[in-house]
């Protein structure tokens, strides 16, 4: 048949800790349209906050969590800075409807009921893990929240900037999750 891009959303959704916009190279003003400080409710709202990097990927990011803002909600209306369910649902419709293929989503650290959604509806996990004291944890952490949800056969590891011989590969091992692959130290 014919060849067609494929679409790709990026949904950055880690509420504490944002930066896929920044690590695409978009300016600060694309950043700040990229942060969808509306209710994800509404019909449009994917189309209208989405936007574009150089790399062939929209970037939509998901504003910071009340508590990081340092208020209950967005705007001043109660309850706008709550990520549930029924937003998880919203944003994974939307970018069908905008006719995205591929919808990459992180995570961040803090897992709210739409982030568990956006778990519960995903394909596959993959957990990114750098071979740092910090991060290690995650391993663990990862595995036990998923088979929490009852979704633990649905999370793979990637180890960044790590050698094939790592402690995470061990970690993987005793936690019983698969490694995709090593992303090895580039000099």
């Amino acid at each position: 048949g014919t060849e067609s891009a494929v679409r790709v959303l990026l949904l950055d959704a880690a509420r504490l800790t944002s930066a896929v916009g920044l690590r695409l190279g978009l300016s600060p003003a694309a950043l700040s349209g990229s942060r969808s400080h509306r209710i994800w409710r509404e019909p449009g709202a994917v189309a209208e906050v989405a936007v574009p990097t150089k790399w062939g990927a929209d970037v939509l990011t998901l504003p910071p969590h009340p508590q990081l803002a340092e208020r209950e909600g967005v705007g001043g209306e109660p309850g706008l800075g709550h990520f549930g369910a029924a937003e998880a649902g919203e944003l994974v419709d939307g970018a069908q409807r905008e006719g995205y293929h591929l919808l990459v989503i992180d995570l961040g650290s803090l897992l709210e009921e739409g982030h568990r959604g956006l778990i519960d509806q995903a394909d596959l996990v993959l957990g990114v893990v750098r071979p740092t004291l910090e991060s290690l944890p995650d391993v663990f952490r990862l595995a036990t929240v998923l088979r929490a949800q009852g979704m633990g056969r649905k999370l793979t590891l990637v180890a960044s900037g790590a050698d094939a011989d790592t402690e995470i590969r061990r970690l993987a091992r005793e936690a019983d999750v698969p490694v995709a692959g090593c992303v090895r130290p580039d000099p």
